[in-house]
């Protein structure tokens, strides 16, 4: 479906692409439960899901939170995990900023671009 996004992170290196700038996007939406947790992980782009019902027009989340994370990371022992769940609809791979998103996140697991990990939570997100 279409949604807006909202840059949770605007100073991680994997978001550095936005620009700090949320969008909106047509791509398959998933619907994280537990253990997704903003006490676990970084969120670093999320739904905005108040301006998803203004713009879009859309009516009902199936989390009591409208809590819908699309790209996060976090630390795994003495490494980095990056996800994001943009990719669904083909036409994402031709989406510049997307495509450097991912390429920036992927450099940033590897440990080759500095960012935090601390879950949002505690670093007050």
């Amino acid at each position: 479906g279409r949604v807006w996004v909202k840059i949770d992170d605007s100073k991680h290196p994997a978001t550095a692409a936005f620009k700090g700038q949320g969008f909106d996007i047509s791509d398959e939406i998933y619907t994280f439960k537990a253990p997704y947790s903003r006490e676990n992980l970084r969120i670093l782009a999320s739904v905005d899901w108040p301006v998803s019902v203004e713009k879009l027009k859309l009516k009902n989340g199936n989390r009591e939170d409208n809590d819908y994370a699309l790209a996060w990371v976090r630390s795994y022992g003495q490494g980095r995990v990056f996800y994001s769940a943009f990719g669904h609809n083909h036409a994402i791979f031709w989406n510049t900023p997307l495509l450097q998103h991912m390429l920036d996140g992927i450099q940033f697991a590897l440990g080759d671009l500095p960012g935090e990990t601390q879950p949002s939570a505690k670093a007050g997100q």
